[in-house]
């Protein structure tokens, strides 16, 4: 036993010491690095958002506190990519907008996947984190009502039936309006939740569903049919 512990603690010996022997460029040695955030650093536009141009702009000042190197945070076309959030976006439904669909495959991208119709969409909610409905009209979507169904977080635009169903910050969220930065901060919202948080609210999503069951739908059925016989 003691000789598998010694051969144990010798192997961990062994293979941190590989790794604080590894060696980076020889440039590394003396590099003062200073870490920009773009969207936060400089804004040279006045919308209130960090740019290329305003990075630019401080270079001298950067290079005169004694920073030879930068680090310089990704930057993609997508906002979420850009805050270093990890997602796959899957589009489920037909495509309707040829324009929008058309845009969207040019991306190329692994992380936006056009599904187009499925006839077996709940499996793809039950592995989903969130259901994400940006839509400036809606009546009752049967698809928030699937969603619910496997405690799949509804992240909506406050349109038609969504607000009886979809309470702000409990079971899911609204965004204030039906505009693009509106709904870009509520997935933010959305993102910012921790484990436990995440896992709380697809239990109260997936609480809400009770009166959308086949069971509950099917009673009240049966009353209305009761009531209009007495009548």
């Amino acid at each position: 036993m003691k000789t598998k512990e010694t051969l144990f603690l010798l192997l961990c010996f062994i293979l941190s010491t590989e790794a604080f022997s590894q060696k980076g460029p020889e440039w590394l040695k003396d590099a003062v690095i200073y870490h920009i955030y773009p969207s936060s650093f400089q804004d040279s536009d006045g919308n209130g958002i960090g740019d290329l141009k305003g990075i630019h702009s401080r270079l001298d000042y950067i290079r005169s506190i004694g920073v030879n190197t930068i680090w310089l945070s990704p930057i993609f076309s997508s906002e979420f990519k850009d805050g270093g959030y990890d997602i796959t976006v899957l589009f489920i439904g037909g495509e309707r907008d040829a324009q929008m669909t058309a845009e969207l495959r040019s991306y190329n991208d692994e992380a936006i996947q056009l599904l187009g119709e499925l006839h077996n969409p709940l499996e793809y909610l039950k592995m989903g984190d969130a259901y994400a409905l940006c839509s400036s009209y809606e009546g009752m979507p049967i698809s928030l009502i699937e969603a619910i169904g496997v405690g799949c977080i509804p992240v909506c635009t406050p349109v038609g039936g969504i607000v009886d169903v979809v309470h702000n910050g409990e079971n899911g969220f609204l965004s204030d309006g039906i505009g693009e930065e509106s709904y870009y901060k509520t997935v933010k919202r959305f993102l910012s939740l921790t484990d436990v948080q995440l896992k709380d609210m697809k239990q109260k999503a997936l609480a809400t569903y009770g009166p959308f069951s086949m069971y509950e739908c099917a009673r009240n059925y049966v009353r209305l049919f009761e009531k209009g016989i007495k009548k």
